[in-house]
């Protein structure tokens, strides 16, 4: 922590200087790992520079770091220019975040200077309006405070799938701010989820006609044109994100998704693979890479590294159960459906199997043990394990 004199210079400095002075003190006197733990840092910055006029300025370096932002920036410093580096974090900041734009890029930026990345921090002026892309004609809404709680509880409204309420907020903040890129975002997220994808779409394109580089948007106008049959126009918009965030794991994913559907299995198991390099921890993905292995045991191993990652995760649950069936294992597939239906007692394909299943319970047909396979699969499938039925096999399906 710092000294008392230390204390008096940072609080006699500007509110930008203090802050950016400060976290240089605290680099200085307690490592670089202490970015690791936001709320040290927030605290350390709040004895340095005293009393309430930091107080956004430190409530966003604590923000900035929850979201590992100074890891992003060692990670990528020497791949892309700093410019491009600092956009792609921005934008990934502002898709989660209703923070002003010019106080994220001095946020980055202290990060920045603080790692020793670039030599100076461009100053925030709170007061000013932020502008966009398409220059100073076209002003976006400079945020309030009012506006950015209406927009972060539209957010948790959509991320909950309370979408008729995300709605209700999010036309009070267009109707008073008609060029907030993030309430335009979420008008149109919401609208997709409520089956509107056309409509969405037309917010979509307006979020992006100010803030172009927001990959987010991007990846949510690739789905809604997915589900409206676009495909290949879905995946132009998945490859735009993907140019702003390599690291965009759903869109990698949600490409991939488009490709099955265009039957280009292996360039969709290359995305796939990419999305789990980026996040193996995601069940949506192991239940797709499941659903293009052709192996049936290699199918069961993705399916059930989905259900170690979400035991409830239902077309997963499907899933398996469909596969286990396939080998003959219907009593295990019974209890994975009757377990889908304890979680969605309307799911359909869960009472189908349910049926077909326990009609094979009670009256098996066949070995249990080996997996079923069509008939032109069936001679391969026999003579590996027993080449002397080879001549039993073609007489049998002649």
């Amino acid at each position: 922590m710092g000294s008392q004199s230390n204390l008096s210079n940072f609080s006699n400095s500007s509110d930008q200087d203090c802050i950016s002075n400060a976290m240089r003190s605290i680099i200085q006197s307690e490592g670089v790992a202490i970015l690791d733990n936001p709320k040290k840092v927030r605290a350390l910055l709040s004895d340095y520079c005293p009393g309430g006029d930091h107080k956004r300025e430190i409530v966003l370096l604590e923000r900035l770091l929850d979201e590992k932002v100074h890891s992003d920036i060692i990670r990528q410093k020497d791949s892309v220019t700093f410019d491009i580096l600092s956009e792609n974090l921005t934008n990934r900041i502002l898709a989660n975040h209703p923070f002003d734009i010019q106080l994220v890029q001095w946020g980055i930026d202290t990060i920045s200077v603080t790692l020793g990345v670039i030599p100076n921090v461009r100053r925030y002026q709170p007061s000013s309006p932020y502008v966009s892309r398409d220059g100073p004609n076209k002003p976006i809404n400079p945020p309030i405070s009012n506006n950015d709680d209406l927009i972060s509880q539209a957010i948790r409204f959509n991320q909950t799938k309370q979408f008729h309420e995300a709605l209700d907020i999010i036309n009070k903040v267009i109707e008073n701010y008609p060029n907030n890129p993030l309430a335009l975002r979420e008008k149109g997220f919401a609208l997709s989820n409520l089956g509107s994808y056309e409509e969405s779409l037309h917010w979509y394109d307006l979020s992006i006609g100010i803030n172009p580089n927001d990959t987010i948007t991007w990846t949510s106008k690739g789905y809604a044109l997915s589900k409206t049959g676009r495909l290949r126009d879905a995946i132009q918009m998945y490859d735009r994100a993907i140019k702003f965030d390599s690291n965009n794991a759903m869109a990698w994913r949600s490409k991939g998704y488009c490709l099955v559907k265009l039957h280009d299995d292996h360039s969709a198991m290359i995305c796939y693979q990419k999305a789990l390099d980026i996040n193996q921890g995601d069940p949506i993905t192991w239940n797709l890479v499941g659903g293009v292995k052709r192996d049936w045991n290699e199918k069961l191993r993705a399916f059930d590294r989905a259900l170690s990652l979400d035991p409830q995760y239902v077309p997963a649950m499907i899933n398996k159960g469909w596969v286990l069936s396939k080998f003959g294992r219907f009593q295990e597939a019974l209890t994975i459906y009757e377990r889908v239906l304890t979680i969605d007692k309307n799911n359909r394909k869960a009472w189908d199997g349910r049926a077909r299943c326990k009609k094979m319970v009670v009256h098996p047909k066949r070995d249990p043990r080996q997996p079923t396979h069509h008939p032109s699969q069936l001679h391969k499938a026999q003579t590996q394990t027993n080449p002397g039925m080879i001549d039993r096999i073609k007489g049998f399906f002649k």
